[in-house]
């Protein structure tokens, strides 16, 4: 893959963060392994925001998927 076809984003939150990272252009999820020296090791998802630092590199922040929808307090 040639440097045009990727760009330069910066993670926020989570294990790698202010991590930068080159990564295809397209891509609108990231998947990192949290230690890569574990190979049972929890992955960290990193998604756009739409956000930029201050030098233009796009950030991109931790996503969590919660299983539970609507975890709010219900009457008993």
């Amino acid at each position: 893959m040639a440097p045009a076809d990727k760009k330069t984003v910066e993670l926020r939150g989570g294990p790698a963060d202010g991590r930068r990272i080159a990564i295809p252009l397209g891509f609108t999820e990231l998947t990192l392994q949290v230690d890569s020296a574990d190979k049972f090791s929890a992955w960290a998802v990193y998604r756009p925001t739409g956000d930029h630092a201050d030098d233009g590199i796009e950030i991109w922040d931790e996503y969590v998927e919660t299983q539970w929808g609507d975890s709010g307090l219900v009457p008993l």
